[in-house]
């Protein structure tokens, strides 16, 4: 993805058809400018090679899980060649890279354990989710993978959800509860999708 750089970043993709991997030709160039933006964006990269395990299917659970040096993230099999889905997960991978910096690289001290035996506590999850989800935003967008009307169109999706996330904590919902954060998590979900179904067609 990043040949010239010192540090190799690189997209590892298993899909359930060759025609899933048939994205078109500025996708790739997109994919190729995240690791160059990530880098003007922080000043530095701190691990030794980066991997983007990327999996489209429509038979694995889908989701995002960050890594030191790689994440492991899965959604549809037609992301890359659906404009649509591709819009509304473009932010998927960089939003995972990012946590690279801001959750590995740097970890809330709440969040560092001696072992395994140990709890972690997380009041300040929300803190580390947040930056992230901003960050990674901020870096679809500058490479390309939004344009600037399309990350605007998602800032709209995602300040209500914010502002949901808000009062819940405001009613006593502390990000210490895991019931709680079930429950947040799960309206987070469903009106993500409400309002991504209604913003879609506009893309």
């Amino acid at each position: 993805m990043n040949p010239g750089q010192e540090f190799p970043a690189e997209m590892d993709i298993a899909a359930d058809s060759p025609a899933a991997l048939q994205a078109p030709p500025e996708l790739w160039e997109h994919y190729q400018n995240v690791p160059k933006q990530a880098l003007a964006l922080f000043g530095t990269t701190h691990y030794r090679d980066y991997h983007f395990l990327y999996t489209l299917s429509d038979y694995v659970a889908h989701f995002g899980l960050e890594h030191h040096e790689s994440n492991d993230s899965r959604t549809y099999e037609r992301t890359m060649v659906d404009p649509q889905l591709r819009m509304l997960h473009a932010s998927l991978l960089t939003h995972e890279y990012v946590h690279s910096w801001n959750g590995k690289y740097r970890r809330p001290a709440d969040l560092t354990t001696s072992d395994y035996q140990q709890i972690m506590q997380d009041d300040l999850l929300w803190v580390y989710e947040g930056l992230t989800e901003y960050l990674g935003d901020v870096l679809a967008a500058r490479s390309g993978l939004w344009d600037a009307d399309q990350y605007r169109q998602n800032l709209s999706v995602a300040t209500p959800i914010t502002t949901m996330r808000a009062s819940l904590i405001g009613s006593g919902l502390t990000a210490s509860s895991g019931a709680n954060r079930m429950a947040r998590s799960r309206l987070t979900i469903s009106a993500k999708s409400s309002m991504a179904d209604r913003l879609l067609p506009r893309w």
